[in-house]
């Protein structure tokens, strides 16, 4: 892993959450990298994600530049609980 310039994610204290749920995100369009099977061509990931105390969450995909899926991983959300 290696961090990309325009790859960062923006968080927020969501509104009315008393568990203190922090929620982030890329922006959308500026993560930009190599498509896997074609080099040549420039493809967008965007990140989704909500951590509390106790949980860590995230959802992600890849993107076209004009918006269209490139691959998306998941339709749900990944959820790791702290034990």
């Amino acid at each position: 892993m290696a961090p990309l310039r325009g790859c960062d994610a923006s968080f927020r204290i969501a509104a009315a959450a008393p568990d203190r749920l922090l929620q982030g995100q890329m922006q959308k369009g500026r993560c930009r990298f190599p498509a896997l099977d074609d080099p040549t061509r420039e493809i967008c990931s965007w990140s989704q994600v909500t951590k509390s105390p106790d949980v860590f969450s995230y959802k992600d995909g890849w993107f076209n530049p004009d918006g269209t899926v490139y691959r998306s991983w998941t339709k749900d959300w990944f959820v790791f609980v702290k034990r």
